[in-house]
């Protein structure tokens, strides 16, 4: 084993909410609990890698049993049990039956059972023993809603207690999918919308044991009832002999389900990657992602260790079946067996080797397509989200890598700042590959945003997916001229200063936002030029000083579209990563909703950022298969159609097309409890296109110059230095910096 970092984490939570930063740059996830209170929770976390090789072969589940109509709900004692209707051809009728599997050969292993009446109505989605008894979790659909029902029988199918979830008051179901039922064959614990809760052998409310995000739980080789906390990473455990709980004993980035193992093991899965912990010392050992043993885009129904070491992950999949003489698509089960070899020992073949922030369900199927098409090449990913929880940790372990000597082949590069790594000769120029290859067309995508990295003539990343970026704002304020220029904004301001005026208004947001717009015009007038004794940028620092400043506690529970609504918010900068952010400000802005261009030193423009890039390492000994599986990236397909802008042409267009088709009068989208109208028009559609097609790459600084921007401007928001001293050390410390950088 290898071990590879110990850190401090700090994150825990009930509520995680997302945003993006005014400058391109991704803000880490922040966490409250019920009260919007941040909690604080210090958890040491061991990460080894696993120094071995791990080799799947995947096999459909077949056998004694219908695997189209097969629905996996209970792994116990190394069986897997299905529950499938059976066809009564005496009463013309179907009978839900329970079946019993051996998941090594596919055969019965022991009767069906039958499961009356009760059953044959609903959906059975998981179940688990209690004594000698089976706990059924079942869904009974009305309409739009849906009822969610316990039910205990006997192993001959009689009924003992049935209970509907809504007649319990202490319990919350807000969201009926998030429901999760664990049993130590002595006790049932339920998981309902993060809040574990122990019931009584009735199937009644007894007492609640944990609460705080919670999705997924097991019981341990030790006995005790694991749980883990899908937001935060955090895993709690129960001793129901003691009745004592211990909370956040582990954090494992990103896990979302947790399985007993060997003795003394738990496994866990991150959804693309499973890791091994030691129950004894809490080492956790990354084991493998499922790219390196065959597995894209799957869920797993369980996963459990064999007595000889192998691993197994039972899943389901859409795989054509043969039906009536005809081939139809259905969810079929199928196993993963997973042996482990070491380097010396196992199958030789060539790897290629990919790095990423984290890796898209999209392209981890491109993947798997490229590995199934090249058998003799193995692919291991490393995925920097699963070992760090915060966005600076993350560019600080691919830093100490790449001193390090950590080579690697292709480079998924989405929210990482590609111009700080080209510039040290990371990266390979892609337009030699692009002109040398006779099946790249490259009319099938906006050039634009393809190349909205290229770098005079040199381009080191290719853009799969992109932002763009413009002003939005009430046309009955600024009217239906094409363009608005930072005075327009300015000057509008001093008509409206009794109201917040800018939405998300808070001045270190308003600085960035509009500095990066244009970064010639307010240092200097000229390209290359970093003058910040300028007239342009004194009065910028100025005006952002008029607004307020925000503790992360506001920016977390700040409504803008609220904001917008009610009145008290004019203008708004509109950075769109697809049709649904679109709509989300055209509807809060209403029939008052202009989206202008943003006027420039350089003329009047939309602005085009990256979201997804690809590069290709300049010490990868792979270029042609990394630049093989880059083209595969901007072509991959687009399970968010209309949520992401792609470069690719007609999945652009289909993603506006099919966001125009599903639209209806009364669509609407609801934020923190404020529902925002979305319907679209066929003319908004004709506006995200010529957005596209007319948009301009956004204008980069030197990162490091950014940074002491950053640094120095905080000051003077916090009241710590004024105007004149922060212009004169900024211009102080970027002098210095371009010399020492000569």
């Amino acid at each position: 084993m290898k071990r590879v970092k110990r850190f401090i984490l700090v994150t825990a939570a009930v509520l995680g909410i997302l945003s993006l930063g005014g400058c391109g740059a991704k803000e880490q996830v922040s966490i409250a609990n019920e009260d919007k209170t941040p909690v604080q929770i210090s958890v040491e976390e061991s990460t080894l890698e696993d120094d071995g090789v791990y080799i799947g072969s995947i096999r459909k589940l077949t056998g004694e049993f219908d695997e189209i109509r097969a629905n996996f709900v209970l792994a116990k004692d190394g069986i897997l049990y299905f529950t499938q209707d059976e066809i009564d051809k005496e009463e013309g009728r179907n009978h839900r039956i329970l079946l019993p599997i051996n998941p090594a050969t596919g055969e019965l292993e022991g009767e069906p059972l039958k499961l009356g009446e009760w059953a044959d109505a609903l959906y059975i989605s998981s179940a688990v023993t209690l004594a000698d008894d089976y706990i059924f979790l079942a869904y009974e659909f009305q309409g739009d809603d849906s009822e969610i029902i316990l039910t205990r029988c006997s192993k001959d199918g009689t009924v003992i207690t049935q209970r509907p979830l809504k007649g319990m008051s202490q319990i919350p179901v807000e969201d009926p999918s998030i429901v999760r039922i664990v049993s130590d064959d002595g006790n049932l614990y339920l998981i309902t919308d993060g809040v574990v809760t122990l019931l009584d052998n009735e199937l009644g409310f007894k007492k609640v044991l944990l609460n705080a995000g919670y999705n997924s739980g097991c019981v341990g080789p030790d006995g005790l009832i694991y749980f883990v906390d899908f937001l935060s990473g955090n895993m709690s455990s129960y001793d129901a002999g003691s009745d004592k709980v211990k909370e956040n004993i582990l954090n494992i980035p990103s896990a979302s389900e947790v399985y007993a193992g060997a003795e003394g093991e738990l496994l866990v899965s991150t959804g693309h990657s499973l890791k091994s912990v030691d129950l004894k010392s809490l080492e956790v050992t990354a084991l493998f992602d499922y790219i390196d043993v065959g597995l894209s885009n799957v869920a797993e129904s369980t996963i459990y260790r064999d007595d000889a070491g192998d691993i197994h992950i039972c899943f389901s999949k859409n795989s054509d079946v043969a039906v009536g003489g005809q081939s139809v698509s259905a969810l079929v089960p199928f196993v993963d067996d997973i042996r482990r070899y070491s380097k010396e020992n196992a199958p030789q073949a060539d790897e290629i080797r990919i790095a990423c922030l984290y890796m898209n369900s999209d392209l981890r199927e491109v993947i798997n397509d490229y590995k199934l098409a090249h058998p003799e090449i193995r692919i291991k990913i490393k995925s920097y989200d699963e070992k760090h929880g915060d966005f600076n940790e993350v560019l600080e372990a691919i830093d100490a890598d790449i001193i390090d000597g950590a080579v690697y082949d292709v480079w998924v590069l989405d929210g990482i700042p590609v111009r700080k790594y080209s510039e040290k000769g990371l990266f390979e120029n892609l337009l030699p590959y692009i002109q040398s290859d006779s099946s790249f067309d490259i009319s099938k995508y906006y050039e634009n945003g393809l190349m909205a990295l290229k770098e005079g003539d040199k381009l080191y990343a290719l853009t799969s997916k992109v932002y763009l970026e413009s002003y939005v704002a009430d046309k009955d304020v600024f009217g239906n001229k094409e363009a608005l220029s930072f005075d327009d904004i300015v000057s509008a301001r001093e008509r409206y200063k009794d109201i917040p005026f800018i939405a998300t208004g808070y001045c270190d947001s308003v600085f960035k936002r509009f500095l990066r717009t244009d970064y010639t015009m307010f240092l200097g007038g000229r390209v290359g030029v970093y003058d910040f004794e300028t007239e342009e940028f004194e009065k910028l620092l100025a005006f952002a000083g008029t607004f307020p400043s925000w503790t992360e506690e506001q920016q977390r529970s700040y409504n803008a579209y609220a904001e917008i609504m009610e009145g008290n918010a004019k203008f708004r900068f509109a950075s769109h990563t697809g049709v649904l952010n679109f709509l989300l400000d055209r509807g809060a802005f209403g029939n008052k909703a202009r989206f202008y261009k943003i006027e420039s030193s350089s003329g009047s423009h939309f602005y085009i950022s990256p979201s997804g890039c690809f590069a290709i390492s300049t010490m990868s000994t792979h270029k042609e298969e990394a630049w093989e599986l880059l083209k595969g990236f901007l072509d991959a397909k687009d399970y968010l159609s209309g949520l992401e802008y792609r470069v690719n042409r007609d999945a652009f267009k289909t993603g506006i097309h099919d966001s125009w088709a599903y639209s209806k009068e009364d669509s609407a989208f609801t934020y923190r409890g404020l529902k925002i109208p979305t319907y679209m028009t066929e003319a908004d559609g004709n506006i995200i296109i010529d957005m596209m097609e007319q948009a301009i790459a956004t204008p980069e600084l030197d990162a490091k110059i950014w940074d002491i921007i950053e640094e120095e401007v905080s000051y003077y928001f916090a009241g710590e230095k004024t105007l004149e001293e922060t212009v004169k050390i900024l211009q102080k410390r970027v002098n210095l910096y371009l010399e020492e950088s000569r």
